[in-house]
């Protein structure tokens, strides 16, 4: 059973504050983009294995695709000995894409597929397991379900709290700078300049709430000018204290002729907006004789909104 696993971009995230549980209250616009890993799961005679040739290192019980599988697997007596999960990777590991949780989603669904028949195990059967694996698997649930679901929501909680949104298309000159964020890290990053924030007393959260209203009005209208004016993420200030290098990407994507430019997720790829193909052509070809070499790009790829 094969599944295609979607990279996402965020247009717009606000973290509102620290809960009590030690996680962090968010309210994100999130948009599946056409960059993929691919997920395929078979039936084997014993065990579980992950295969992924392009992170051979990673440790099973760290690979967001592994837990999935052992969550699924958890739940169900099934007339098999062991189930085999191969990844074939597209999406930079550290990049704020969410590939860890894409794959961790379509691994859910493959092993639905494979063996639930009669339609067991429902979407929001699925959304419960996703939301215990990882915060963004909720919404990856439905970009990568066949057909889709949906390809842009809000969402809000930890991430896992999704309500879908429509708008677009639109098109993203991605940066994919020579460095990886763990996003453990950029939210401790964040804490240490925000020590005392939490989220039901935060005495910014209605600018909050019209930054992310913003965003949400310009994707809906399709408006790739307002949209660009409108990105915001507050990881950039935590994770560009440290890595300089985002706010030179973002800078020079601007620059370069972009509407505006945003880092997604915890970083650390950057993308600027365009409003057509042949626009995010020349945004990265002007970007690419812009940047200096000691930046350390890695890749520059010009991804599609899903809709």
């Amino acid at each position: 059973m094969k599944y295609n696993a979607f990279a996402k971009v965020n247009l717009g995230l606000s973290i509102v504050g620290k809960r009590q549980d030690g996680y962090h209250e968010i309210e994100t616009l999130m948009v599946a983009v056409d960059l993929f890993d691919v997920v395929e799961v078979k039936e084997t005679s014993q065990g579980l294995t992950v295969i992924c040739p392009d992170l051979p290192d990673v440790p099973e019980d760290c690979n967001l695709a592994y837990r999935a599988a052992k969550r699924f697997i958890g739940e169900e007596t099934y007339g098999t000995n062991g189930f085999e999960i191969r990844l074939t990777k597209s999406i930079p590991v550290g990049s704020g894409l969410g590939g860890g949780s894409s794959d961790a989603a379509a691994v859910l669904l493959a092993m639905r597929d494979l063996i639930c028949s009669g339609g067991r195990k429902t979407i929001d059967d699925l959304t419960h397991m996703a939301s215990e694996i990882g915060s963004d698997v909720p919404f990856f649930l439905g970009a990568n379900s066949n057909p889709s679901l949906w390809n842009a929501a809000l969402c809000r909680g930890r991430g896992e709290k999704v309500e879908e949104v429509k708008g677009g298309p639109f098109w993203l000159v991605t940066v994919f700078p020579q460095l990886s964020v763990g996003t453990r890290w950029a939210y401790n990053q964040w804490d240490i300049l925000n020590p005392s924030c939490d989220y039901k007393t935060h005495v910014t959260y209605g600018e909050k709430r019209y930054k992310i209203d913003k965003a949400l009005d310009a994707f809906s209208q399709g408006n790739p000018e307002m949209l660009g004016e409108a990105v915001f993420n507050d990881f950039e200030m935590p994770v560009g204290n440290f890595y300089p290098e985002i706010c030179v990407i973002k800078d020079a994507l601007v620059l370069a002729g972009a509407y505006g430019a945003c880092m997604t997720g915890s970083g650390s790829a950057v993308y600027g907006i365009c409003d057509s193909f042949e626009h995010g052509v020349a945004v990265k070809q002007r970007f690419l004789e812009l940047v200096p070499n000691k930046i350390g790009i890695v890749d520059v790829k010009i991804l599609k909104t899903r809709g």
